[in-house]
This record gives structure tokens, sequence and C-alpha cells, in this order.
């Protein structure tokens, strides 16, 4: 059965409070769930619009401005991961954070590979709900409203020009769609070219970047997904090559 999505105006911040920053839609057949989630982010400047399947979430995205996406991997339907996938394709850059309620790493492998930006599993701590949705929209901000930097502001390997004020990524001048966890670790292997840095490193610079969701796994993952993007040959790579015992070097 197809929900309709939650009116937006029910979930507006109290009278008197400031008005909501972030606009989230979570896709969920679970309305409880979203409605206690609804009402913790509602105190902390983010208004949530619910989504109970694929297809009102298509409505939603036609017809209103979204920042971030929460999406359930078991949805009736269409399921999480499909949807993903989809839009990964037609909205690129749509943050999207990946719902599963799977205590394993399977599906939230896959929705990373498939290309979200981000996992939070369920039963999630609202706090931590909260901190990576503010740190996935900020990531997603960076540079959006940045005045322009000269055409220096970036590095070239091979075919590909990797424009740091940007934060777009082309080959021979064509653009290469990038999650925002793909540019973010490609951005700081670019900035240490010819450097062995560990897994630990690269969080650091993650971090630094305002990163501060990503995970040693996270990076291997990642990794995989910019040597399908980038090397004409993944398993043998020639930009971003694998330093073992340490972690990886950039090699433009």
């Amino acid at each position: 059965m197809i929900s309709e999505p939650l009116n937006p105006t029910s979930n507006q911040p109290p009278a008197g409070t400031e008005q909501a920053l972030i606009r989230v839609v979570f896709v969920d057949d679970d309305r409880a769930l979203v409605d206690l989630a609804t009402e913790f982010c509602r105190k902390h400047g983010i208004e949530v619009i619910w989504a109970g399947d694929a297809v009102v979430l298509e409505k939603l995205l036609d017809t209103q401005p979204v920042d971030l996406l929460l999406l359930d991997v078991g949805l009736p339907g269409e399921d999480g991961l499909s949807v993903c996938l989809r839009l990964r394709v037609s909205r690129p850059d749509l943050p999207i954070i990946v719902v599963s309620g799977r205590s394993d790493d399977l599906d939230r492998i896959l929705g990373l590979e498939l290309g979200a930006d981000d996992y939070i599993t369920k039963p999630f701590v609202p706090r931590e709900l909260v901190a990576r949705i503010r740190s996935l929209y900020r990531r997603s901000r960076v540079g959006a409203g940045a005045p322009s930097a000269p055409a220096t502001d970036g590095t070239r390997f091979g075919q590909f020009s990797l424009d740091f004020s940007r934060r777009e990524l082309t080959r021979d001048g064509e653009l290469v769609p990038l999650t925002n966890a793909e540019y973010d670790l490609l951005a700081v292997l670019c900035r240490k070219p010819g450097q062995a840095l560990s897994r630990a490193e690269i969080l650091n610079l993650l971090s630094a970047g305002g990163d501060s969701g990503a995970s040693e796994r996270g990076v291997d993952v990642t990794i995989v997904k910019l040597r399908k993007l980038i090397e004409s040959d993944p398993k043998a790579p020639t930009f971003i090559k694998t330093v073992w015992g340490t972690g990886y070097i950039f090699t433009p």
C-alpha cells in the first residue's frame, strides 16, 4: 500500500523557535520510527518529511526542495538499494544516507557501493542520526556558494582533472559523477601525491575536512569504487595503489 507523505507543515519547529535549516525526506514504511526521528530532529533545526515508499518519494522530489535523503533498505515495492542506484544516476548531487535494519555489513557495503554517501543501522540513537545528517549536509554544501577559484585550484592525472573549488572530476572534459564520499577521499589523496597514507591518516584528513562519519572499512569500499571510475584496470591500479601493511598511495 502506498503511504501518503507526511504534511510538511505538521513537523515545523514550534512557534518561537528557529525555522528548520535542513530539509530531509525519510523513506521508511515504519511510521512510528519516522515520527520519533521527526520529533528529535525538529528540535535541532531539521525538518523531516515522511515517504512510505519509492512512489511517494518520487512525487516529493518532483515537487519540493530536498537537502538530504534517509533511505531505508527494506522498503515495500522497490527496495532501498534499487532506489539508491537509480537516484545516483538521475540525481547525482542528492546526499543519501542508507538506513539498514541489519546488524551485519552486507546492506551497508552494498549501499555504499551503489552510491550512498553514508549509512546508519537501526535501531539508531537519535543524537547520532542528527550528527550524521548535519555532517553529510555540511560536506554536500562545501563549495556550493563559494566564489570561483583560480583554474589552478585542482590537479590533473592521466585523462582526468579534479577541480577542488567545484568539487568536480572530469575525463577529457566530460564530467564524471562522484558521490560526496568519493570526492572527499579522492581529494585527500590528490593533495598528498606520492605519499603513502595509512587508513587512520586518511580518516584524520577526512575528519579535518568535515567528514566525521567515515570508517576504515568505508575507506576501503570507497577506494574500490574510485578505482572502477578512474583506473583502466581496477585490479592493477596505476593511480591509487595499495601499500601493503600501510594503506594507499596516489601516484599521478
